[in-house]
């Protein structure tokens, strides 16, 4: 199914658990603290990844005070917090490199 196509049925973006547990647990060990939260995505395009992988979604936490949402033309993220998502990203590949065998 083509996700460009506008008749095509939407999905819900639902985070695969073993996945969350498996980043909380590494992102936590690097000393980056995790937030539960409760929010719903009926229209995110990266369910469509979810659709095909396991995976899972997480904020950075850059949307602060007057920011829009962020697929909002007025999202304004806040630089400050820019270098959490290259961390995260790195945790990540360093933890799959760590992971393969041999």
């Amino acid at each position: 199914m083509d996700p460009k196509d506008a008749s095509a049925p939407r999905v819900a973006l639902i985070n695969t658990a073993t996945e969350v547990e498996r980043v909380r647990r590494l992102l936590e060990a690097a000393g980056l603290p995790t937030v539960e939260d409760d929010t719903r995505f009926g229209g995110e395009d990266f369910a469509w990844y979810l659709q095909a992988r396991p995976g899972c979604f997480w904020f950075l936490g850059a949307q602060g005070g007057a920011s829009a949402d962020h697929h909002a033309p007025r999202f304004n993220p806040d630089p400050a917090v820019f270098w959490r998502g290259v961390h995260y990203w790195l945790i990540l590949a360093t933890a799959s490199v760590d992971a393969r065998p041999g």
